[in-house]
């Protein structure tokens, strides 16, 4: 188990094993390749140039990788056939080898799929879906039986339940067949949960490719590990500027936990939907208004249904920190200086924490304890985690990588270390 303070991506980088990802290809050999966005898998060369704006995972993401050596995110995110057809336009120098993290990765994914770990069990889902209905049962029950609050803590369960089988469904961890789990994510995230599961999945794919990363000069940075109101790590200071953001990155440590808890909702509504355009998400928005309707309908007071969803909404607010704890305290990287010349694999066990706790509280996490293991395989259903974690576990003592993990409440008195740490930093800066 690990406690100690992590160190900054900088100390961490594997400059010195010769690995990177970026191409690097003979140009005057090939000149009809000059002007083409390329991508690299296995010492192959592939022209993404027609194809990204058809990439399941966002054009903006793929065009990221343009002149990048693919091999590793391929396998973290598609099924090992999906190179299978495509003609290739050259060949290049695959520096893979040169790591031990990035080669070990190769063996241990071919190990995790042999062994039958990204194999869908349908009767646990099944068991699971029974689970999270449960919570909506027991709180028309409480409603019934004139419990508003508790029954707005169950509603926050269903909530919470709902957004893991998005996640799992958008990672297209249910039936690998990604029209069919994306709908699934979508009635589960934006109908179960109400939040947008198209928006959700172009933010978290770039999320899981690009974690805990930032591009200063582009003004971008991993979506899901920014926020307006707290900067968790220095290098993303220079995005910064408001004189309303000093005084509340100086306060942070303070703020984090009652503003996730009691704005967490409300903030991802906002985000999810200020910009959607798609009608079926309206529509199915529109669905999960009207059980939550139909459920405040049974309880006869306005200030009786505005306890039930206030129960509600702070419940979910445990959900927005979980989506937060397993990277807050972690290093970030510049894109162009450190992401591309570090491994796929070694970023994710820099930037990534565990939560450790009984097997029994799983279902509370939604997989997301074993977070480590779900950045490595984010394709592989989460009730298969805690077998994978024995490999891994192993892989990282191998290859000389931290497995950091820790319990909950130790995480976010990290997190909250990280943030006053950084925000006495960012005092003596500006």
């Amino acid at each position: 188990m690990v406690s100690a303070f992590p160190r900054d991506a900088t100390s961490e980088l594997n400059s010195d094993t010769g690995y990177t990802n970026i191409l690097s290809v003979d140009f005057e050999e090939n000149p009809s390749l000059k002007d083409k966005d390329l991508v690299g898998y296995d010492g192959k060369l592939y022209d993404i140039t027609k194809f990204a704006r058809y990439h399941p995972g966002g054009e903006e993401l793929l065009k990221m990788f343009s002149g990048k050596d693919v091999s590793m995110q391929v396998r973290a995110f598609h099924e090992r056939n999906v190179m299978q057809g495509r003609e290739s336009v050259g060949t290049y120098i695959d520096t893979t080898d040169k790591d031990p993290a990035a080669k070990g990765y190769k063996i241990l994914t071919d190990t995790l799929r042999a062994e039958g770990l990204f194999e869908t069990s349908y009767e646990w889902y099944t068991k699971k879906a029974l689970f999270c209905a449960s919570f909506l049962i027991l709180c028309v029950f409480l409603i019934r039986q004139g419990c508003y609050v508790l029954a707005g803590m169950a509603l926050a369960l269903f909530f919470q339940q709902s957004g893991f089988f998005m996640h799992d469904f958008m990672h297209n961890q249910l039936t690998h067949n990604r029209k069919k789990d994306r709908w699934l994510g979508m009635i589960c995230g934006t109908g179960g949960l109400g939040v947008g599961g198209h928006w959700w999945k172009e933010e978290h794919f770039v999320h899981h490719a690009l974690t805990n990363t930032c591009d200063i000069p582009a003004n971008w940075s991993d979506p899901q590990m920014r926020e307006d109101v707290w900067a968790q790590n220095h290098k993303l200071f220079p995005f910064f500027k408001a004189p309303i953001q000093s005084i509340l990155i100086k306060i942070q440590a303070y703020t984090w936990l009652p503003v996730t808890v009691i704005f967490g909702r409300i903030g991802i509504t906002i985000d999810c939907f200020k910009d959607e355009r798609r009608w079926y998400e309206w529509v199915t928005l529109a669905c999960h208004v009207g059980y939550v309707a139909l459920l405040m309908s049974m309880i006869p007071t306005w200030s009786q249904r505005g306890w039930f969803y206030l129960a509600a909404s702070l419940g979910q607010g445990v959900l927005s920190i979980q989506l937060l704890l397993s990277h807050y305290a972690k290093p970030f990287f510049h894109k162009d200086t450190e992401y591309h010349n570090t491994s796929f694999p070694r970023v994710m066990a820099i930037t990534t924490i565990n939560i450790v706790n009984p097997v029994w509280l799983d279902w509370f996490h939604g997989g997301l304890n074993l977070h480590i293991e779900h950045h490595l395989f984010p394709c592989m259903p989460r009730h298969h985690f805690r077998a994978a974690q024995v490999h891994v576990k192993k892989y990282c003592e191998e290859v000389g990588l931290e497995y950091d993990e820790c319990t909950w409440s130790e995480l976010v008195v990290r997190t909250l270390v990280s943030l006053a740490r950084e925000a006495r930093l960012f005092g003596k800066q500006s």
